[in-house]
This record gives structure tokens, C-alpha cells and sequence, in this order.
């Protein structure tokens, strides 16, 4: 009997564990405002609801397969590494959707 409370004791351990540090990546939409590839910076003005507004986002400008210099006033679809956009700075993970690819 001690052995089976030890055991789930364990298992509930090691799952609220596995929780506690998951992290979400969020999927927006928006229009490309500017980009600045010299500081890695890209201004989109958001039109999903729970980041919606103008906001500053980081990318990595050497991303291979993305042809920066036509996406600006292109809408896109793009994923950031946190779950919330209250990080000032959030970073973009992947950039997908029509007139993204080179």
C-alpha cells in the first residue's frame, strides 16, 4: 500500500511539474508596418484581439525562406515565443502565410 501512495505520489509530482513549465507560442495577424533589418525589429500593427494594437516585435533577419523587403503593408501571419504580448520584448519564431516566402 505504501509503495502505490509512493508511486502516485511521484507521477503527480512529475505532471505538475511537466506544467508548471510548458510554454505557449502564440499565432497573431497583422499588417506589416516597418521593418528595420539593421536592429532585427519589425513594427506590426496586430489585428488579433488579445494582442490587438501597433506593437514592436524582434525577429532574425538572416531567416532563410522569408523575402523581407516585400512584406511591408502585406498582411501575415506570424508566431511570437510567449503566450501573452505583454513581454516588451517578444520574439518571432515563424513567419507563415501568403507573400511571406521568397
Amino acid at each position: 500500500m505504501k509503495i502505490k501512495v509512493l508511486f502516485a505520489s511521484i507521477a503527480l509530482l512529475i505532471i505538475v511539474c511537466s506544467i508548471v513549465y510548458a510554454v505557449d507560442n502564440l499565432v497573431l495577424y497583422g499588417v506589416v508596418k516597418s521593418i528595420d533589418k539593421v536592429k532585427g525589429e519589425i513594427v506590426i500593427d496586430v489585428k488579433t484581439g488579445s494582442c490587438y494594437g501597433t506593437r514592436i516585435f524582434r525577429f532574425n533577419p538572416e531567416e532563410k525562406g522569408v523575402n523581407f523587403k516585400n512584406l511591408v503593408d502585406k498582411k501575415i501571419r506570424f508566431m511570437i515565443d510567449s503566450s501573452t504580448c505583454n513581454n516588451e520584448e517578444n520574439n518571432i519564431v515563424l513567419f507563415f502565410g501568403k507573400g511571406v516566402g521568397k
